[in-house]
């Protein structure tokens, strides 16, 4: 038993034996049946400005050292000129690896969450490595894609311009936000679709 002062409340742990880690209260996040949450539920709380144990939860927005931790490309390094040409199996293969990646990175820097970045950025190859994280590894992380409408902090080089932009074509920028936007919502709601199918 271990007391959660943020509730005044009492939980027992699992049987060591059950399938979450790791086993410090310190570490972990309790629901109210008294049993550990996953990186993803713990997400979901922090996101929902609920009271968590332990760290806080977190994931990476961008981790381009794969070489070097893990052997292995970045996804956003690869070069996918072909991508039409690829055997169907072959394109199998690649969401898998992506799929691999992204979980071995979430394991090893105890990710909550995983922002999928995949290359290409393709609706068909952004649906398989989301199920192939899924089939691997269940409800464990919280699964984003990025789907950002907002302008970019431009570069030194294009600061000028951009600022120039929005003092003489206010209303054009206006409406090339208002158009992203759409972009995103149209793009967000094809993924509820499918995850309903």
């Amino acid at each position: 038993m271990f007391f959660l002062p943020l509730t005044g409340k009492q939980y027992a742990l699992p049987p060591r034996e059950a399938e979450v880690a790791p086993w410090d209260p310190l570490f972990i996040e309790v629901t109210e049946k008294g049993l550990p949450m996953t990186p993803r539920g713990q997400f979901i709380a922090a996101l929902e400005r609920r009271p968590i144990l332990g760290r806080v939860p977190h994931f990476e927005l961008a981790f381009y050292l794969t070489m070097e931790v893990f052997g292995r490309i970045h996804p956003r390094h690869r070069n996918y000129q072909q991508w039409d040409q690829m055997q169907e199996e072959e394109r199998a293969l690649h969401a898998a690896d992506l799929a691999g990646l992204y979980i071995a990175i979430a394991e090893r820097y105890e990710h909550s969450a995983i922002l999928l970045d995949p290359n290409p950025m393709l609706f068909d190859i952004e649906i398989r490595v989301i199920d192939e994280i899924r089939e691997r590894t269940g409800d464990r992380y919280f699964l984003m894609v990025h789907n950002d409408p907002t302008f970019a902090i431009p570069s030194g080089d294009r600061m000028s311009s951009f600022c120039s932009r929005i003092a003489d074509e206010p209303e054009k920028l206006k409406a090339e936000a208002e158009a992203g936007v759409r972009e995103a919502v149209t793009r967000a709601e094809r993924f509820l679709g499918a995850r309903r199918s």
